[in-house]
């Protein structure tokens, strides 16, 4: 198990649970609070396994921070009107917000990986669809358990996807 992998599971999981925690219990922003935990959990570990600077780590803390503001802005097209499938939208979104944090973190370690990339998106959008699950499981309300483990999913798999040091796919 490389480094990064060994420091981001313990990282992202933690950042997944407050997230969702601070989230139900209206501690930060929904704007910006996930992507803000995720970035700072994980640009320390990136960035010190990379060997990059200061100002790279800023860079991904803005991008974590605006990969979450943007799939929370395409949750609330799809559900806007009237909720269009919840799946479809998770699925839309995590796939989006994953997206995003992947190219920014090729752009900042200078290693475009388009297995990297498509890999990052799959698990983006399949961790979200999970997600769904947890949110939805047994009955419609909305604990802080349901709401710290559903974040911690997504996060927890987009930090191992982008730790493994080159994820290999035959398309």
């Amino acid at each position: 198990m490389n480094k990064a992998l060994k420091l981001i599971l313990p990282a992202t999981l933690i950042s997944g649970i407050i997230s969702g925690a601070t989230l139900m219990l209206n501690v930060l922003t929904m704007e910006f609070g996930p992507g803000f935990l995720f970035g700072l959990a994980t640009a320390p570990i990136f960035f010190k396994t990379k060997r990059l600077g200061l100002v790279e780590a800023f860079l991904w803390l803005s991008a974590s921070v605006g990969s979450w503001y943007a799939a929370l802005k395409l949750y609330f097209l799809f559900t806007s009107d009237q909720p269009v499938g919840g799946l479809l939208a998770f699925a839309a979104c995590g796939a989006l917000g994953a997206a995003l944090l992947a190219v920014a973190y090729a752009i900042l370690t200078r290693k475009l990986n388009r297995n990297l990339i498509v890999v990052t998106i799959a698990a983006g959008a399949g961790s979200a669809l999970i997600m769904y699950g947890i949110l939805t499981a047994l009955d419609d309300s909305l604990t802080t358990v349901k709401f710290a483990l559903s974040f911690a999913v997504w996060q927890l798999a987009v930090g191992i996807v982008l730790s493994l040091p080159n994820p290999k796919l035959k398309i």
